[in-house]
């Protein structure tokens, strides 16, 4: 689909600002007690989702600029579409827990909102990364030593204590189907959907 310049640059921009957004959200409402309670040294592993608005963020920009790094840019897309759909999951699957009050029930379908154009908003970049087959080694790393520190650390998301048995698992699938399902998408996109950079 072509776009004018200015609808492309428009649609740039509110991309970024959206995203930013995200990570001021996530950071502070979401993440906020879990910083106080967590040792500096696993802040890495701690706000999974507002990280990778974060990194797109920074993605947009470092391709509009012509710097990117196809590492970086693989890393973003393969996190985005883990933690997306990792968070769309838990919110539909634990609505017992996620939709206690009117308030939490609004929260929780908003961000599942958000986190569905989580996964779906890194697609726009697809045909602009270049993977190569070293890039899964340490993007795969990351994910599992992340998985790793989520369930044995106990630097996960909020979530319900009798999950942890199943999600534990279930995340480390989610790695492994985000890393290689994303390197086969990079490897296969040929026409970028939309042209915003």
């Amino acid at each position: 689909m072509r776009l004018t310049p200015s609808t492309r640059n428009s649609l740039f921009w509110l991309l970024f600002i959206l995203n930013l957004a995200g990570v001021f959200w996530g950071f502070i409402f979401f993440y906020g007690e879990q910083f106080a309670q967590t040792t500096p040294a696993l802040w890495p592993f701690l706000p999974d989702c507002p990280l990778f608005a974060l990194l797109f963020a920074l993605a947009l920009i470092s391709l509009k600029a012509r710097i990117s790094s196809n590492l970086f840019s693989f890393f973003v897309f393969a996190g985005s579409l883990k933690y997306g759909f990792w968070t769309v999951f838990v919110l539909s699957a634990y609505t017992h827990f996620y939709y206690q009050t009117p308030f939490q029930s609004f929260l929780s379908i908003a961000l599942i909102i958000a986190h569905i154009w989580m996964c779906l908003q890194v697609f726009l970049l697809a045909s602009l990364i270049k993977v190569k087959s070293w890039h899964l080694a340490p993007v795969l790393g990351f994910f599992l030593l992340s998985d790793y520190s989520d369930y044995v650390w106990l630097t996960h998301p909020i979530a319900p204590q009798s999950a942890l048995p199943f999600l534990f698992p279930f995340t480390i699938a989610l790695t492994l189907l985000a890393t290689f399902g994303g390197y086969w998408v990079l490897k296969n996109a040929k026409r970028p959907l939309l042209r915003i950079v």
